[in-house]
């Protein structure tokens, strides 16, 4: 329990006591704080008496209140002088000086961060403020920081296996990487993605896959060194044996000629011996696996190449730079998620624009575009007003008192609040039901109606009251009992018309007179 400081949660009632149980050397050295901002003595409080203070204007409810002792501990409260009287007051003051400063470090260490026995540092469940940003990766993290962080945290979580498959295709990427510059070898196989559509089929991937080795590579070589020969051998086609002719029938099918035509343009040419290097072998032996086929395959469509020039622009690739960063992503998000809304009001942006000619706000009043039911809002009266064709009207605001509606009638249960319901100037309150209803209070239900003088409410028991006649004579009770001793108060019993007065006690009882 604190020794020098003592803490309060208002209630936002000017009737909740603020005392405090510890002394003081003087009232300056008691400092008050209301959500850790200090007060004024004189000006925002006083105090009531030696341990309670008053505030002039109460802290609204949920206020943190804190009432702390501050002893001065730069200067001795008392100075002691050779030759001086040494009073008891003087002493205590001294003592006290140094007690309360010790009672504060006290209070001080105990609200502390300490050490607990696990070595580690304890804020006992407290909020720690004004954390600075972390620079070394041991540092504490404050709640900004990760606010800030957590969307690209979030993003990169969100494309977790896309980041897992990068990784393993690291190998492949900066191969393909690597050939981006110096040769832009990347660039000159873009530019004829038409061909590589037509060599992206299942055949001609295993077709390259064939003559892709080294030693077709060579024969191929070979051959392109005779191709002056192959030219005499083909003018000499009878000389040609069976086999081959059974082998130029094989090549010489529509499809196959067909194909053979497509690549013998000068252009395929030319590119198949751009890709014969055994560089660019290896990239297509690289690029032929079925997951990067099937990728260009899906890419090499016409409209995909068309988008991807489009998006291949160094504008717009600066702006894809700029529109990805976490803040943009989760603004993008933000309006997807809102698209319901968005295409609601656009479905209606007629109406929209018809709001927003018809209700205007200003510090005067419009004089153009103006039709009946317009909407003004003034800025420089706080007035609405409405146009009725030919002039501004000001829109009488509502009630602002229940005395101002002279037909109040109540939409639920009236509740006071602890208040009571009162009258002014020696008034009457009336509660007057319509027709055959009643008053009930409580759940009891009152008479309509006024009673005879003299006469009392009773209850059948089931919450109805009625007026009734008090029983003063006992001549009209048939069977009368008494609830005690009968005291005659020097009075007598007796009869008139000379009737007798007869005592019968019932059964075996005797008549007992006297002792």
């Amino acid at each position: 329990m604190p020794l020098s400081r003592k803490q309060i949660i208002s209630n936002g009632q000017a009737s909740q006591a603020l005392t405090f149980n510890f002394d003081y050397l003087s009232q300056a050295d008691i400092k008050v704080f209301v959500d850790e901002v200090l007060k004024t003595q004189g000006v925002d409080y006083t105090f009531a008496n030696a341990n309670e203070i008053d505030f002039a204007s109460h802290p609204a409810a949920g206020a943190i209140i804190r009432i702390e002792r501050q002893t001065p501990n730069t200067a001795r409260t008392v100075d002691f002088q050779d030759g001086a009287v040494l009073s008891e007051a003087d002493l205590d003051n001294s003592a006290k000086q140094n007690f309360f400063i010790a009672q504060e470090a006290i209070d001080t260490a105990d609200e502390s961060i300490t050490l607990a026995n696990d070595d580690k540092w304890d804020a006992e469940s407290k909020v720690i403020k004004n954390v600075a940003d972390p620079v070394n990766n041991t540092d504490a993290v404050n709640k900004q920081f990760i606010s800030t962080n957590l969307p690209n945290i979030t993003t990169v979580a969100g494309i977790a296996s896309d980041v897992t498959n990068l990784a393993a295709a690291a190998t492949d990427i900066g191969t393909v990487a690597g050939q981006i510059s110096p040769t832009n070898n990347i660039s000159a196989v873009a530019a004829k993605v038409t061909e590589i559509g037509r060599l992206g089929t299942a055949d001609a991937v295993a077709d390259m896959n064939t003559l892709g080795t080294s030693a077709i590579v060579a024969d191929m070589d070979t051959l392109a060194d005779i191709a002056s020969d192959i030219t005499t051998v083909a003018g000499k086609a009878s000389l040609i044996t069976s086999d081959f002719v059974s082998d130029l029938n094989t090549v010489a099918v529509t499809d196959v000629i067909n194909d053979i035509n497509t690549l013998a343009t000068s252009d395929i040419v030319s590119d198949l011996n751009t890709l014969a290097t055994t560089d660019i072998v290896s990239d297509l032996n690289t690029l032929a696996t079925s997951d990067i086929v099937s990728d260009i395959n899906t890419l090499a469509t016409s409209d995909i190449v068309t988008d991807l020039n489009l998006l291949a622009t160094s504008d717009f690739v600066a702006d894809l730079n700029t529109m990805a960063t976490a803040q943009n992503v989760s603004d993008l998000n933000d309006v997807a998620a809102a698209i319901t809304n968005i295409n609601t009001t656009a479905t209606n942006i007629s109406g929209v624009n018809s709001f927003a000619e018809r209700y205007r706000v200003g510090s005067s009043d419009p004089t153009s575009s103006l039709d009946a039911g317009d909407l003004f809002y003034n800025t420089s009266t706080n007035l609405l007003k409405r146009y009725n064709g030919s002039a501004w009207i000001t829109i009488a605001s509502g009630l602002t008192d229940v005395v101002a509606d002279t037909t109040p009638s109540l939409g639920g249960n009236l509740d006071v609040s602890g208040n009571s319901i009162v009258s002014t100037s020696n008034g009457n309150i009336s509660i007057t039901p319509n027709g055959s209803g009643k008053v009930i209070l409580d759940g009891l239900s009152h008479p309509t109606s006024d009673g005879s003088a003299g006469q009392f409410l009773k209850t059948d028991g089931g919450g109805n009251l009625s007026f009734d006649t008090v029983t003063t004579d006992l001549s009209g009770d048939s069977t009368p009992q008494l609830g005690g001793n009968l005291d005659v108060v020097t009075h007598s019993i007796v009869s008139t018309s000379n009737r007798d007065i007869t005592i019968n006690p019932n059964g075996t009882g005797n008549v007992l007179l006297g002792n």
